[in-house]
């Protein structure tokens, strides 16, 4: 009897642990005009980087969706999305799905004092290799334009979806991760397992994310002289 009390003892700690850790990604006392400010003002600073002339904004297109990322944030519940998954923002082209994330993960990362790495799909291969999957998969992590990179590569002659693994062990691990993309998510299962993630992977996914599509057409403007 006294094993199963300290094994039961055991699945307590470990579950509240888990719990507590869920609830490190929430700030409660964040006032909504603190909020919108740490938005700007990290949104600006990534159009300044891309010498950009236009300044962060919200309009009837993005307004909706900048609200329910202060919710869920905040977790308060009234927010439409599951505040214990990642975060997959879909949407056309320029529509300022990477603005806007880069900008949330910076005020979310501030308020909450985690460290959330950011990368270019274009770029997992390769920090796949550097670091290793086990490094990537339990930290936070912002993938930007996934579905973008290449699905296989080589390896001695032997191909390996090292990306596939990733998210199969970031799955398991519970990792909170959040990606931008033009695609929805059971598209990029491709036609069969050798072109895509898999079913299984995108399956798993689903269950990963919330899903939110950033309605409106592109932001950017070209330079007219």
């Amino acid at each position: 009897m006294e094993t199963l009390n300290n094994l039961s003892n055991t699945f307590e700690e470990e579950n509240k642990k888990i719990i507590d850790s869920r609830n490190a990604w929430h700030s409660p006392n964040l006032s909504g005009e603190l909020y919108w400010q740490l938005l700007k003002g990290y949104g600006d600073q990534i159009l300044t980087k891309r010498h950009s002339p236009d300044s962060f904004y919200w309009d009837d297109d993005n307004r909706e969706v900048m609200q329910q990322l202060y919710l869920y944030l905040i977790g308060h519940k009234a927010c439409k999305l599951d505040i214990n998954r990642g975060i997959y923002m879909m949407g056309a082209i320029g529509s300022g799905k990477t603005v806007l994330m880069k900008s949330f993960i910076q005020v979310q990362d501030y308020l909450t004092k985690h460290r959330t790495l950011i990368v270019h799909s274009k770029n997992l291969f390769d920090l796949i290799k550097e670091k290793g999957i086990r490094f990537l998969s339990e930290r936070p992590m912002f993938i930007d334009d996934l579905g973008r990179e290449n699905h296989e590569e080589s390896d001695f002659g032997r191909k390996i979806r090292p990306i596939v693994d990733l998210f199969s062990q970031r799955y398991e691990n519970g990792a909170r991760t959040f990606a931008t993309s033009n695609f929805k998510i059971e598209t990029l299962s491709g036609t069969d397992d050798h072109h895509g993630y898999g079913k299984f992977i995108t399956s798993r996914m689903q269950e990963m994310f919330n899903v939110i599509e950033l309605p409106g057409k592109s932001r950017r403007k070209p330079l007219v002289i």
